[in-house]
């Protein structure tokens, strides 16, 4: 992964460009900061570059003041405990160019946390004292693709946004130009995930991908990184030969578990109850979704269809829908997560596959997953039919994808 590093006018730190699907995207280090805050990546492989263990005991305290970022955090590097503060950068040499090694402020930094790899050569971040500092690189051991972490920090500033410029933006154009508008944001939501599935496969393999996905969203969104602690805990081979008991799972990430205001459909012990009679059913379910039958012999045919109801009868939705229910989850999972499931890890991980043209005709038109109410309120006006047409995942992704391009340019993160 390739990037140019330069200060960002209106974002604190530093921000670095990076190469994605459509172009370059932006990542403040504000974002690198709250991966190392929430532990948002395989803590448990972590090691300096000299290769001593770090068990991290506590992050430390966000400082968004001048000096280090964290202060008071409690590691573990090799065998000796140490506390002391934590200086995050993308790139090692960012030590020197700010002037960290002459700065007394730094002088307590007991761990220098980088996404890059130091270049060969490269000396180890020292204090003005002549203390070499232990550095932890992060690019291998984050839980997805960077630009994942940057999608999602970006969803998460959607909650409870006012949806009506986008609306009105949206009605104001000629019907003809909307569709064509809407089919193309369409798309490209569906490239991002079949891409981001393939970068999930190519860093994790393909059961450990699949795994991963499927305890994120069974965690939504209070819980998704409890869930992906849990899966990196255990991966899916170890679930299958000596899955975690219910107590382990809990305990795994127990300081992280969201239960407050938290339905009790989503509550983490139903949640975890539900992957674990998933697995003890059908444990090989990720080698029999990379082979799963799918209706390909509506595809064709779907092009001339126009509505969504002939679209979902021609493409077998609802016969689809039952056999995943019953021959790839088991009856584990249903209602709206089960149809969530199908949109974000089903459909772009069989397209993943080999399986893209098959696939995305069933996600345009798929039953819609968890989508909050306030997107489907704005994508009931742009139904046909005066939003007597069935609401659809592929309208409701396109609002979506229209709304995170927004704030993106709002941000200045592409």
């Amino acid at each position: 992964m390739s990037a140019s590093v330069s200060k960002g006018p209106s974002t604190p730190g530093e921000i670095a460009e990076f190469q994605g699907l459509y172009g370059s995207f932006h990542v403040s280090e504000v974002l690198l900061q709250k991966i190392w805050l929430r532990q948002q990546f395989a803590t448990l492989q972590a090691r300096t570059t000299d290769g001593d263990p770090i068990v991290i005991r506590s992050p430390g305290r966000w400082n968004r003041l001048a000096g280090p970022d964290f202060q008071a955090a409690r590691l573990i590097i090799g065998e000796k405990p140490v506390t002391g503060a934590i200086e995050v950068h993308f790139r090692a040499q960012a030590w020197t160019q700010h002037h960290h090694d002459r700065d007394p402020a730094y002088d307590e930094v007991v761990l220098h946390v980088v996404l890059f790899p130091p270049e060969a050569g490269q000396a180890h971040a020292k204090t003005s004292k002549g203390r070499r500092i232990p550095t932890l690189v992060l690019i291998d051991l984050l839980w997805c693709d960077l630009e994942e972490y940057a999608e999602e920090e970006a969803v998460a500033t959607l909650a409870g946004r006012d949806a009506m410029p986008v609306l009105e933006e949206l009605l104001g154009l000629e019907e003809q130009a909307r569709i064509a508008f809407l089919a193309e944001s369409m798309e490209r939501r569906w490239r991002e995930k079949v891409r981001f599935a393939r970068l999930r496969v190519d860093r994790l393999g393909w059961s450990d991908a699949c795994h991963q996905t499927a305890l994120e969203i069974l965690g939504y969104r209070q819980n998704r990184v409890a869930m992906l602690r849990l899966a990196s805990r255990w991966s899916h081979q170890m679930w299958k030969t000596a899955p975690p008991s219910m107590d382990e799972a809990l305990a795994s990430a127990q300081e992280e578990w969201a239960t407050r205001g938290v339905r009790p459909a989503n509550h983490p012990r139903r949640r975890v109850g539900q992957y674990a009679s998933w697995m003890r059913s059908v444990p090989d379910w990720p080698d029999r979704l990379r082979a799963f039958p799918l209706a390909e012999d509506g595809v064709a045919g779907s092009q001339n269809s126009r509505t969504v109801t002939s679209l979902r009868r021609v493409l077998h939705c609802k016969e689809f829908r039952a056999r995943i229910a019953s021959d790839l989850l088991a009856g584990a999972v249903s209602g709206t997560r089960l149809d969530t499931l199908v949109v974000d890890l089903v459909l772009p991980f069989m397209a993943a596959a080999g399986r893209d043209e098959a696939a995305f005709p069933q996600w345009r038109v798929w039953y819609p997953g968890d989508m909050p109410e306030w997107l489907r309120e704005a994508a009931r006006h742009l139904s046909p039919g005066e939003g007597r047409a069935p609401l659809h995942n592929g309208l409701l992704q396109a609002v979506f994808g229209r709304l995170l391009e927004g704030l993106r340019r709002e941000s200045g993160r592409g």
